[in-house]
């Protein structure tokens, strides 16, 4: 193996005492790094990488580790470097049982993660980028918790794999042959779930025992039709459903009655209406302090015909509401019974059928607000105009 090892300023001394010599036995007064030649190490002093970096670009470079380096199994000093065309079998790693971080990327026929079974923790994430052959994440059995990007990896179909997660932070993004969550079935809790631009993408089934996510966000996905999936889920702190263009329901989040900050539902072009929001009540604080943050947003979605879903919404936490471009909504009766003084705000805008803004929850915020300064009201239908149309019809 062709090595270079580039000692970095001030790691001089560490490197002396710092070994693996659990890794390669070696006489007790002979200390040396993993890598005492090679290209594998490179050790560096930049603040935004880790101190020690472990690169394997070469299917010859995987394949010799556990040959040269064969009691090696703890690597919680390195972030691992998988970064090679040529790499088809990852199964050289099988004596790894711990690593600071893992990137796989930019491979052309490693079709699976085989080889990965013993590795059981992570310090810092997992990235699964740009594999072109990637079909399956089975190999990564031996996480209970984990971080994981999966992002741009045309030919995965599926997530097996990471069926022992129960814990776990997901960013699935660009994956254009992903049509289900399955692999996730036993994942319990999720601090944050992203799901981006995966045009296959039918359902959420897979998240089916999920009861508590920390950050949802689910955009672009080009043929999702519905949140279906989630069932379980009890608590989520904020919601961000974006640009789905088959979105026609919000089915599958029917059993969240809270929702801890803000809820941003926004140019689903086949939403038609929120009656699976039945049963929310109350929305958190979008912000602590500064300008009032938008806690509920119902923007561009141009099927929406109504927001009678939202009738047992009682509280939005002190954040602002906004109803925006929303092509065919005639009527705000959905938001009733929202606490006036739950809202700082109103952005009332865009909706060119708009008619009926005179329920009772903007009636007693217009009529308890001598400040104008978060009311904004344009661009709607005769009866939503201004505010002045809207106090008149208060009051008739």
């Amino acid at each position: 193996m062709n090595v270079s090892i580039k000692w970095s300023f001030g790691l001089i001394l560490v490197w002396a005492v710092f070994s693996l010599a659990s890794c390669k036995k070696e006489p007790p007064i002979e200390r040396v790094s993993i890598c005492p030649k090679g290209n594998y190490v490179q050790i560096t002093s930049s603040l935004s990488l880790p101190d020690y970096t472990l690169t394997f670009s070469t299917q010859k470079q995987i394949d010799d580790f556990s040959i040269d380096y064969p009691e090696c199994v703890d690597l919680s000093k390195f972030w691992v470097y998988i970064d090679g065309a040529s790499i088809r079998s990852l199964e050289g790693l099988s004596q790894l049982t711990e690593v600071r971080g893992l990137d796989i990327i930019n491979t052309y026929t490693l079709e699976n993660l085989h080889g990965l079974e013993n590795l059981t923790s992570v310090l810092g994430r997992v990235l699964i980028r740009g594999n072109q052959g990637l079909k399956d994440l089975n190999g990564l059995s031996g996480f209970t918790s984990l971080g994981i990007f999966i992002e741009n990896n045309p030919a995965l179909t599926s997530l097996r794999g990471l069926e022992n997660l129960t814990a776990a932070g997901l960013k699935i993004v660009g994956n254009e042959s992903l049509e289900n969550l399955e692999g996730l079935e036993n994942v319990q809790s999720i601090g944050t779930l992203e799901i981006y631009e995966n045009d296959a993408l039918l359902n959420l089934k897979g998240l089916k025992n999920i009861v508590s996510i920390g950050v949802l966000k689910i955009g672009d996905n080009n043929a999702l039709r519905s949140l279906e999936g989630l069932e379980n889920l009890e608590f989520i702190s904020s919601i961000t459903i974006r640009d789905n263009d088959r979105l026609t329901s919000l089915a599958g989040i029917e059993n969240v009655p809270v929702i801890g900050r803000f809820f941003y539902i926004e140019r689903n072009a086949a939403l038609t209406n929120l009656d699976a929001l039945h049963n929310l009540t109350a929305l958190g604080s979008p912000s602590t302090t500064g300008y009032p943050s938008i806690s509920l947003s119902i923007e561009g979605n141009t099927a929406l015909g109504d927001l009678r879903g939202l009738n047992n919404l009682t509280s939005i936490g002190g954040g602002r509401l906004f109803v925006g471009d929303n092509a065919v909504l005639r009527s705000l009766s959905g938001l009733d019974n929202i606490d006036p003084a739950t809202m700082t705000g109103i952005e009332l805008m865009d909706s060119p059928q708009l008619t009926t803004c005179h329920v009772k929850s903007i009636c007693d915020f217009l009529s308890n607000t001598e400040s104008s300064n978060y009311i904004t009201i344009s661009g709607n239908a005769v009866g939503c105009r201004t505010r002045v149309e809207i106090e008149g019809a208060c009051e008739q």
